[in-house]
């Protein structure tokens, strides 16, 4: 595999495409924390995610369906909700995840994601 290829062409890359890099990247990183190629991708598509839609400094970013949506506190990035793009029982679902740690539940509405993310994060109550 040709990481540097792969990486220069991120910029190129649709955005359900770099979706699936991401969960390639962070399901590698789950079998082998040390792979640093996969550390590479992972971090290039992130930072390309975060160049196509950015967020206010605080609260967060908009955009249309299936885009990732990010929580920004005084611009650091606290949380992220992305679609899914599996088969099976998870198909539809979102991935929550605050500060880098994926949650387990997996909500299927975009609103029901968001407020897990911010419950998560101490910013209302959890249900």
């Amino acid at each position: 595999m040709n990481i540097e290829r792969i990486i220069s062409n991120i910029i190129k890359s649709p955005t359900k495409s770099l979706i699936r890099q991401r969960a390639r990247a962070t399901a590698m990183l789950e079998a082998d924390s040390a792979n640093q190629n996969a550390k590479g991708v992972l971090d290039a598509v992130n930072a390309e995610l975060q160049r196509r839609f950015p967020s206010p400094r605080d609260g967060w970013s908009s955009g249309k369906q299936g885009d990732p949506r990010y929580f920004r506190r005084e611009g650091s990035i606290c949380a992220l909700v992305i679609r899914m793009e599996t088969h099976g029982h998870a198909k539809g679902s979102y991935l929550v995840e605050v500060n880098g740690a994926p949650l387990v539940e997996t909500p299927r509405l975009v609103d029901d994601a968001r407020a897990l993310a911010e419950s998560k994060l101490g910013l209302v109550a959890p249900d």
